[in-house]
């Protein structure tokens, strides 16, 4: 339980700091609710900005984007 609850501490700060720069970068989904499948699957939209998943959906939105675009960083 204090292991998870650590990693919780830990990621939060890097998940908030994404959302800023994503606000700027790519602002249709820098609200958007993030869970995980329910067979253990990464989240689309992380998987998809890590370029280990694909989606149509993500790429149509990052084309019509008004954000400035996203960085290496937030990959």
């Amino acid at each position: 339980m204090l292991r998870l609850a650590h990693l919780n501490r830990v990621q939060s700060p890097i998940i908030n700091r994404i959302r800023q720069d994503l606000a700027w970068q790519f602002p249709e989904v820098a609200l958007v609710r993030w869970r995980r499948g329910e067979s253990g699957e990464v989240p689309m939209l992380w998987g998809w900005l890590a370029g280990v998943r694909k989606s149509s959906r993500y790429d149509r939105l990052y084309e019509q984007s008004v954000g400035l675009g996203i960085t290496d960083t937030v990959r």
